[in-house]
C-alpha cells in the first residue's frame, strides 16, 4: 500500500494522498510529530511505516505503525530517555546520546529495553498481554515493535458505564487477565504500572495490559530504581521508595486497587497516606460495590499496605478472589521460590544505571495532548507531544526516611518466604536459552536476536533473526523466535527439523534424533525418533518446563511433579515421587531435578561421578551432558562433577554467572555483563569466546 493513502493519526485508508481521514477525521497534509520525535512516514527496517506519536513518558517514545509486508497496524516504541539524548539535527531520526554519565546511563539503558523485548516476545499470544512481533536496532537506538489493542481503555468504559461497574462483570473480566500476568510473573517481570488506563479493553470483551515499558526484572533483594511515576491510590509505599522491595506483590496492590476503583467509583487513598495514618481502607461493599464477604477480603488483603501483610502471589489472590484456586498453597510456595530464582545480577547495573539518571534529572516530565481517536492505545498513553511541568514528590520522598517495613515472611504467610542471600541470585527464567552448547561449538543469543557460533562446521545459524532461546544436543540445534516459530539446523536425518507447524511455542529442547517443544497453552510438540516412545510427551499437560536428553524427556508440572517419557532401562524416568520441583535438566542417561529448597535430586546411571550432586546447595540451574553435570549457585558461582579429561569442570573460580550450558567436552558460562566464560575442550574454537558481548 502507498504510504500516501494511509491516516497517520489512525491507519485507516485515505480517497486520495495526504487527505482527510475519512474514519477519525485527521488531515494528513498536517501530519507532524514532535522535533524530538520521529517524522510521520519514516520507515524503519524497511517494514515499518511510523505515524503520530501514541505517548512519550521517560524513557521512550510509542508510534502508531503500519506493517508495510502483513498490511496489519502496529505499535512501535522506540527508547528514548529524556535528559540522555537528543535527535540529530540533520538526519532527524539518528539518537545520539549526551557524554558523560547520562550518555552511559542511555547505552545501559538500551540493553535492557532490548532484553526485555526479548522476554516479552516470549508471551506473545498470552491474551492478557500486548504482543511482542518484533524488535530490533536502527538509528543509534532500540525498537520494539508491538501488537496495536484496539478498544478503549478501562478508565473510559466504566466512564461510559455510569463511574462503576458490578464485581459480577469486574471479576470476569478480571480472571484471564490474572492468568496472564501470572505467567509474566513466573518468568521474573513485573509490570509495576497496572491501573485503569493502562488496561484496554478489546471489542470482544477481553482485557489486555498495556505500557509493559514501565516492566522491569526485578531483584528480589529489593534493589530497584524508582524509574516511572507513581500513579497515586494505584502504587503500593514500596513504588515511592528508592529501594523498596518489590515483588509481585507490588502488581497485586495495582490490581486490587485497580479493581477497587472500578466496583466503588472510589480511587483508594494515597498508600503513603494510609501508612502514616491509623485510619483503615473503607471496604468497597461499604461504598456500593456487590462482592460477596470473601471476594471483598481477598480485596482488601491485596491492598494491605504494609508488604508484610499483603497477598504474596497472584496464585493466593486467584484462588481467595475467584473461589476456584488451581493452584494449593505449596505451589504459593513455589511461585515464590521461582521468584527467587528470577532474582537479576545483569539487570542491577541498569536498574542503577536509571537512578543515576533519575538523580541526573531531578525532575519528573508529563505530557498532555488531545488525542483524536477514542479506540486505540491513544487514551493510554502516557503523555502526548506538548511537555508540561507538574510537581514531583520524588526528591522529598528519597530525602524522607523510609517506613519501617518487614520483610516477607511474616505469619500471615501459609509457609516461610526465603529471602535471597545476594542480589546477585541468577535470573533463570529471564537469561535461560542465551547460551547452548554442543558436540564441538558454543552458540550465544545476541541482544539483537541474532546468533553467534564458535565451531560446528555443520552448524548455519548466519541469517537467524529474532531468536530468543536456543538450545543444543550433540550435533543438533534447535531455536524459538520472537513469534513463537522455531527453527533447526545441523543432524535431522530423523525428522528433528519438521517444526514448520508449530506455533505459539514458548520453550524448545532437542535431544538425540528427536526435538520438542512447549506452547503457551500447555501443549507439548515432539518430532523425530520415537525410540522408548518419546512422544508420549505430546499427551502432556499443566506444564511449565520439558527438558530432552539423549533418549528420554522430563516434563516439569506447574504442581512441582515430574512427567517422563522415553527409555528407562537405568531407572532416570522413575520421577514418579518427586514433588516440590522447579527446574531441571536430562543427560545423557539421568535426569537432574532442583527442589525449591536448592538441592538437587538425580536419577539414572552413575559412570563417571556425573550424578554426584547430592551435597549441591542453593542451586538455581542445571545443566546436563553426557558425562559431566553442572550447576548454577543462587550467588552465581558454578559447580560442577564428573568426567574432567578436556577440563570441563574447571568452573571453580567463575563468578557473576546468570545462565550455563555444557556440551560434550566443554562448559559456557554467560557472565551479567554479557559477556562469556568457557572452559573444556577447544578443538574447533567452541572455547573461544574472549571479546564475545551479548549485550
Amino acid at each position: 500500500m502507498n504510504p500516501e493513502l494511509l491516516c497517520m493519526r489512525c491507519m485507516s485508508s485515505l480517497h486520495e494522498p495526504n487527505g482527510v481521514c475519512p474514519v477519525c477525521g485527521f488531515a494528513n497534509a498536517a501530519a507532524q510529530n514532535a522535533p524530538n520525535q520521529l517524522d510521520c512516514g519514516s520507515i524503519l527496517a524497511g517494514t515499518y511505516l511510523v505515524g503520530c506519536v501514541l505517548g512519550q513518558g521517560g524513557f521512550g517514545i510509542t508510534y502508531i505503525g503500519w506493517d508495510l509486508n502483513l498490511g496489519i497496524k502496529v505499535a512501535i516504541k522506540e527508547y528514548y530517555p529524556e535528559g540522555c539524548v537528543l535527535r540529530d539535527i540533520h538526519t532527524y531520526s539518528d539518537v545520539r546520546p549526551l557524554p558523560g554519565a547520562r550518555g552511559e546511563a542511555f547505552l545501559s539503558g538500551k540493553e535492557h529495553f532490548v532484553r526485555e523485548a526479548q522476554i516479552l516476545a516470549r508471551f506473545s499470544g498470552e491474551p492478557g498481554v500486548i504482543g511482542v512481533r518484533a524488535f530490533f536496532q536502527e538509528n543509534g537506538t532500540a525498537y520494539i515493535v508491538m501488537d496495536y489493542a484496539e478498544g478503549e481503555t478501562l478508565k473510559k468504559y466504566v466512564s461510559s458505564r455510569g463511574g462503576k461497574l458490578s464485581a459480577t462483570e469486574t471479576l470476569a473480566l478480571f480472571r484471564p487477565l490474572v492468568l496472564s500476568l501470572m505467567r509474566v510473573h513466573e518468568a521474573g517481570l513485573l509490570h509495576r504500572d497496572i491501573s485503569p488506563d493502562n488496561i484496554i479493553r478489546r471489542p470482544d470483551g477481553t482485557l489486555v495490559l498495556l505500557d509493559f515499558g514501565a516492566a522491569r526484572q526485578m531483584s528480589m533483594s529489593g534493589e530497584h530504581s524508582n524509574t516511572i511515576n507513581v500513579k497515586h491510590g494505584f502504587a503500593p509505599e514500596e513504588q515511592y521508595r528508592t529501594h523498596g522491595e518489590q515483588g509481585p506483590w507490588t502488581d497485586i496492590y495495582a490490581l486490587c486497587a485497580t479493581i477497587y476503583r472500578l466496583t466503588t467509583g472510589v480511587t483508594p487513598p494515597n498508600a503513603l497516606d494510609r501508612l502514616m495514618s491509623e485510619s483503615g481502607l473503607i471496604p468497597p461493599n461499604a461504598l456500593g460495590a456487590d462482592f460477596t464477604n470473601t471476594q471483598q477480603n481477598a480485596i482488601l488483603h491485596g491492598l494491605k499496605v504494609r508488604v508484610s501483610e499483603r497477598t504474596r502471589s497472584l496464585q493466593q489472590l486467584e484462588k481467595e478472589l475467584f473461589g476456584e484456586g488451581y493452584k494449593d498453597r505449596k505451589d504459593d510456595k513455589r511461585s515464590r521460590n521461582r521468584w527467587k530464582q528470577a532474582a537479576i545480577l545483569g539487570f542491577s547495573a541498569c536498574l542503577i544505571a536509571c537512578i543515576a539518571l533519575v538523580i541526573l534529572l531531578n525532575k519528573d516530565r508529563s505530557h498532555s495532548a488531545e488525542s483524536p481517536t477514542t479506540n486505540t492505545q491513544l487514551d493510554s498513553a502516557e503523555a502526548t507531544i506538548a511537555p508540561t511541568s507538574e510537581p514531583t514528590v520524588k526528591a522529598a520522598l528519597e530525602s524522607s526516611p523510609a517506613p519501617a517495613q518487614e520483610l516477607p515472611g511474616s505469619n500471615t504467610l501459609p509457609e516461610t518466604f526465603e529471602w535471597p542471600h545476594s542480589s546477585a541470585q541468577a535470573n533463570v527464567q529471564a537469561y535461560r536459552g542465551l547460551i547452548a552448547a554442543g558436540a564441538d561449538f558454543t552458540l550465544a543469543v545476541k541482544s539483537d536476536g541474532t546468533v553467534v557460533r564458535l565451531g560446528g562446521s555443520g552448524i548455519h545459524t548466519k541469517d537467524w533473526t529474532e531468536i530468543v532461546q536456543i538450545s543444543a544436543y550433540e550435533f543438533t540445534v534447535i531455536a524459538l523466535r520472537s513469534d513463537g516459530t522455531v527453527l533447526v539446523t545441523g543432524e535431522s536425518d530423523h525428522g528433528e527439523d519438521n517444526v514448520g507447524s508449530w506455533k505459539d511455542i514458548i520453550q524448545v529442547d532437542c535431544g538425540f534424533q528427536h526435538s520438542v517443544g512447549l506452547s503457551k497453552t500447555g501443549q507439548v510438540y515432539f518430532t523425530g525418533n520415537n525410540k522408548g516412545n518419546r512422544a508420549g510427551c505430546e499427551g502432556w499437560t499443566n506444564l511449565y518446563e520439558i527438558d530432552a536428553g539423549a533418549e528420554h524427556i522430563i516434563g516439569i508440572c506447574n504442581d512441582g511433579t515430574v512427567l517422563s517419557a522415553g527409555y528407562d532401562d537405568l531407572g532416570q524416568c522413575d520421577t514418579e515421587s518427586f514433588q516440590d520441583i522447579v527446574g531441571g535438566d536430562v543427560g545423557g542417561t539421568s535426569t537432574f531435578c532442583i527442589r525449591s529448597d536448592g538441592t538437587v535430586i538425580a536419577l539414572g546411571k552413575d559412570w563417571v561421578g556425573e550424578d554426584d550432586v547430592g551435597d549441591w546447595t542453593d542451586i538455581v540451574a542445571i545443566a546436563a551432558a553426557d558425562e559431566h553435570t553442572v550447576g548454577l549457585k543462587s550467588d552465581g558461582t558454578v559447580v560442577a562433577v564428573g568426567s574432567n579429561r578436556y577440563g570441563e569442570c574447571n568452573v571453580s573460580g567463575w563468578t557473576d554467572i546468570v545462565a550455563i550450558a555444557a556440551g560434550r567436552r566443554h562448559t559456557v558460562g554467560l557472565k551479567s555483563d554479557g559477556t562469556l566464560v568457557a572452559t573444556g575442550s577447544n578443538s574447533t574454537g567452541q572455547c573461544n569466546v574472549t571479546g564475545i558481548k551479548l549485550w
